[in-house]
């Protein structure tokens, strides 16, 4: 900031290529790669691997098939087990795929658990804008909305917990049409 005050304005200083390079620290060592390409065959899954993905197989490998991998598999460079990636590793498997992505890291057995759970559990934390979601998916057709994960009954059932059905006109004086949230039960 006082920078910014020598300059005369009260602006915080942009940081240009050559400030960011300085402040990065210099190895000997190039970077790691992102990933390496690897026959899925010689990947171990963790056996302990506490999250149930046999049903969501068809749908990551009917994605993979349209847009290839948008993330690499996650495993110990140790022994290949995978870290990250299982539902992908099983839907390489069964597309027949000979080379995939990967993420090779150096993490102990405690490091490479923590990081499956937290890396299944994290994504869970986050919640969608149901409205804007739903408004995205109806503007691409069914198809594109079955590559996303939605299909007819579960576009369906989503449009439905938006726009409830109103009440029919006979109903009593005072009615009210009562919601209940899916995901804590509570009712209003």
């Amino acid at each position: 900031m006082a920078k910014a005050k020598e300059l005369g304005t009260s602006k915080k200083p942009r940081a240009t290529t050559d400030s960011v390079k300085a402040s990065v620290p210099r190895t000997k060592k190039p970077a790691d790669p992102a990933a390496v390409y690897l026959d899925p065959a010689t990947l171990v899954p963790w056996d302990r691997n506490p999250r149930r993905n046999e049903h969501a197989v068809a749908a990551v490998a009917k994605s993979i098939k349209e847009f290839g991998f948008a993330a690499p598999i996650v495993a110990r460079a140790s022994d290949r087990r995978v870290v990250a990636g299982h539902t992908r590793l099983a839907a390489a498997l069964q597309l027949g795929l000979k080379s995939v992505p990967v993420r090779l890291l150096e993490l102990t057995d405690e490091q490479a658990t923590a990081l499956t759970v937290a890396d299944n559990r994290l994504g869970e934390i986050a919640d969608w804008d149901q409205p804007g979601l739903a408004g995205i998916l109806k503007d691409v057709d069914a198809a594109t909305r079955s590559i996303m994960g939605y299909d007819d009954k579960s576009f369906s059932k989503m449009l439905a917990k938006l726009n409830p059905l109103p009440l029919p006109d006979d109903a009593p004086s005072g009615s009210k049409l009562r919601h209940t949230c899916p995901s804590c039960g509570h009712e209003w």
